[in-house]
């Protein structure tokens, strides 16, 4: 039996290496042909070197992926992709598995017939420096403590029942096959609950699969061990995970807009809160931090069940309107803005993003727009003016496709895509051809379309902030030497500015595939002072060239 052995990691070079070795012990003694795909989707620490020194040192064959931006749902497709194998492996980035791993879960695969099983996972030892209260509770039936990460359903091999508990990560064992049968690994969950997705992509989809009808297994003999960290045995750690948890656990079960359940849980919080005072009284540490664990989840579920509210939407809609009448007459400091932009759009979603953009909003910011007309035939005359050489112009979030026409119109060979659904039925029917269905992430245009420019006016705003570095990355992809941007700063009051960040910002976020070009410059006489053409130092022209070598 022969494997693809698929290792997520993210910001821990120095434990993938370890495990890295481990692996390639169990390669090596299960025999055969196996594959190893680290797939990396860090952001402050990047495994190349360390995965490139690996393969010069031990000769095993590595192929190393990057994806952006930090999902780790998206992580494990893209490695599902790259397999080759009839079956795929799983384990973590931090673990330590067996050497006999492999060869355990082939036995197991000759002898039982579930095409997904999972295997035993083990806590490594508790160091001096582990907390009081985690050893006198590490074997308490109350709470499963973060740091002790534990995988043991059954005693023996077998077939799972449908009560019990999924396997996890890391450690699974799946056949390709069930990926191509009931899809991937959500990558929505991340948008849907950011950081406290980790962990949640593994379980959905093995609750997916069982839903579907399909058994799953479990090896007891193919063991993965599982190192106890220091910096996760804090107490702050194990509160964060618990309320983590509990974001998680009502997106994967459902109950965000059930009035009962929303009232049971305030019940249930209540008697946790007198549960806590008893242990407290009772001088009961491993109990108190259960306890304290559990009420975070709770608060983790109802803060997740508020914001999906439909009454509490309506609160936040009227508050954000309130406030937005405040900002118009009274400044606002730039990181308070951002902060509440942030705080408005905490759990939007592509598809949500996508619902915005209908017919109805380019009505009201396209064409119902005074002067619309002309601002755009000043833009596509300054565009002109600025890069005279520019022959071939690609426009971003084109909307209804003006900018292209009056771009068109000037001579240029303009072509433009745009997220909405809506852009082929709101645009002109003489330049429908040119435009595609797509967005600033995913770009349906390519290196071999050789544009000369990229035009996007306020359209990056629009981009969630986890996603600006896949953004720039695909720019850069397409090759074009420059880009002219307008990055809208202040303005909350249109719906889909998720992104409300200074220039800096943004120029720290692009620097690695652009940077700002400020010689670029461009004769204003005859311009009419319309938006973006004002003077407003936070909606005007940047220019922006592409920068040499292969980000």
């Amino acid at each position: 039996m022969n494997y693809s052995v698929i290792i997520a990691t993210c910001d821990r070079p120095a434990r993938l290496s370890g495990t890295l070795e481990s692996v390639r012990i169990a390669v090596e003694l299960a025999g055969g042909k196996h594959s190893v795909i680290v797939v990396d989707n860090g952001v402050r620490q990047l495994a190349g070197d360390v995965v490139s020194g690996f393969v010069r040192e031990t000769g095993l064959s590595v192929e190393y992926l990057r994806t952006d931006p930090k999902n780790k749902a998206r992580a494990l497709n893209a490695g599902i992709e790259a397999a080759d194998t009839e079956w795929l492996a799983f384990t973590d980035d931090d673990t330590i598995p067996d050497p006999a791993w492999l060869r355990e879960a082939s036995a197991y695969i000759s002898r039982c017939s579930a095409r997904i099983f999972g295997g035993k996972i083990v806590a490594g030892e508790l160091g001096l420096s582990v907390p009081r209260w985690i050893k006198e509770g590490k074997d308490s039936v109350l709470v499963q403590y973060p740091a002790i990460i534990r995988y043991e359903p059954m005693q023996e091999s077998g077939i799972l029942g449908t009560d019990a508990i999924v396997p996890f990560g890391a450690n699974l064992f799946v056949e390709k096959d069930v990926f191509v049968q009931y899809g991937g690994y959500d990558e929505e969950l991340w948008d849907r609950s950011g950081s406290a997705a980790l962990g949640g992509e593994d379980a959905e989809f093995s609750m997916r699969v069982r839903s579907s009808g399909e058994a799953i297994g479990y090896c007891a003999e193919s063991v993965v061990l599982h190192p106890v960290y220091e910096e996760r045995t804090t107490l702050w750690h194990h509160l964060r995970w618990a309320y983590r948890a509990g974001v998680r656990e009502v997106i994967l079960f459902g109950g965000m807009s059930d009035t009962v359940t929303f009232r049971y849980r305030v019940k249930l919080l209540a008697c946790m809160l007198w549960n806590l005072m008893c242990s407290a009284g009772k001088c009961d540490s491993p109990g108190c931090v259960g306890w304290l664990m559990k009420i975070m989840t709770v608060l983790g579920e109802l803060t997740q069940q508020c914001r999906h509210s439909k009454r509490v939407n309506v609160w936040k809609k009227k508050w954000f309107s309130w406030l937005w009448n405040v900002v118009k007459t009274h400044p606002i400091p730039a990181g308070w803005m951002s902060a509440l932009v942030t705080l408005y759009y905490a759990n939007t979603t592509s598809s949500d993003l996508r619902g915005i953009y209908s017919g109805d909003y380019y009505r009201a910011y396209g064409k119902g727009v005074k002067h619309e007309a002309v601002i755009k035939k000043m833009q596509a005359l300054a565009i002109t003016r600025a890069f005279p050489d520019a022959r071939r112009v690609l426009v971003g979030g084109c909307g209804d496709g003006m900018l292209v026409a009056e771009l068109r119109a000037a001579g240029v060979e303009a072509f433009g895509f745009d997220l909405s659904p809506s852009v082929f039925s709101v645009a002109c029917q003489e330049i429908k051809s040119f435009l595609r269905l797509g967005s600033m992430t995913k770009i349906p245009f390519s290196s071999q379309d050789r544009f000369d420019l990229l035009v996007a006016v306020d359209v990056v705003e629009h981009v969630p902030c986890n996603a600006v570095v896949e953004m720039a990355r695909q720019l850069f992809r397409l090759g074009v030497p420059f880009m002219a941007l307008v990055i809208n700063h202040k303005d909350l009051g249109c719906p889909g500015h998720v992104t409300m960040k200074p220039l800096k910002w943004w120029q720290k976020k692009f620097a690695p595939f652009f940077e700002p070009d400020t010689s670029i410059t461009f004769d204003r006489e005859g311009l009419v002072p319309v938006y973006s053409l004002d003077g407003d130092p936070d909606a005007q022209f940047t220019f922006w060239h592409r920068k040499r070598g292969d980000t």
